[in-house]
């Protein structure tokens, strides 16, 4: 049986970033779900790749995808894993607006 967590379980806790300008302007739809992005995908040299400036439902399909690969050796589809698709298409739209994709 898959353990459904809240998302704000999985990316809350690690907030490690600043709330992006757009998010905290309150211009974004539920801006605490991409809190924790942030931290691996942020502006620092060693940080992991960007997160791309992508409309919404190309960035769901993207993360959709990584919760429901078959491996699981990164970290990605470990934490996606407990997400429904109502909760990673409000994700995506988070991202999508703050990187200034279409929602």
């Amino acid at each position: 049986m898959l353990l459904r967590l809240p998302a704000a379980l999985l990316f809350g806790s690690c907030a490690l970033a600043p709330l992006p300008a757009a998010a905290a302007s309150g211009a974004c739809p539920n801006p605490e779900l991409s809190l924790g992005c942030g931290s691996c995908h942020g502006a620092a040299p060693d940080a992991l790749p960007a997160l791309p400036r992508a409309p919404a439902p190309a960035l769901y399909a993207r993360l959709a995808r990584l919760r429901d690969a078959p491996y699981t050796g990164t970290v990605m589809p470990r934490l996606l894993a407990g997400l429904d698709d109502q909760t990673l298409q409000a994700l995506a739209a988070a991202i999508a607006c703050e990187r200034g994709g279409a929602p």
